[in-house]
């Protein structure tokens, strides 16, 4: 009876790293997307620590927010970096500064828990 249970353990943890194995290309997929994954897991961990958005890059300037914060990280961004307002307009979002400049920001899943948001001037 032992022998048996020990067998079915066996064969169920065979399957489950043949899983796993066969979806490690995926996997690195996902993690290299936004570049190097190191940074976006660093900036990931630092959501962690109560804030809401984290810099993944400064050229070009990528932010990642919680994707069921992110109204909440883009007034924060917002309010961080001196602009006025903002507008969500489909995936882009509109900011306008002091001097009435408009910026643009263009967001995409990352995850389905994570976006990242890319800030082009206009």
């Amino acid at each position: 009876m032992k022998k048996t249970i020990i067998i079915f353990v066996l064969v169920i943890l065979v399957i489950v790293l043949i899983y796993f194995a066969s979806n490690i290309p995926y996997f690195i997929k996902v993690a290299h997307q936004e570049g190097n994954p190191w940074v976006t897991f660093r900036a990931i961990i630092s959501l962690n620590h109560n804030h809401r958005y984290s810099q993944l890059s400064q050229n070009p300037e990528k932010y990642i927010m919680r994707s069921s914060d992110f109204n909440a990280a883009l007034k924060s961004l917002c309010k961080d970096k001196g602009w006025l307002s903002f507008e969500q307009l489909g995936a882009s979002v509109s900011f306008q500064d002091k001097n009435g400049k408009h910026i643009l920001g263009v967001f995409w899943p990352y995850t389905r828990f994570f976006k990242v948001l890319e800030i082009k001037t206009l």
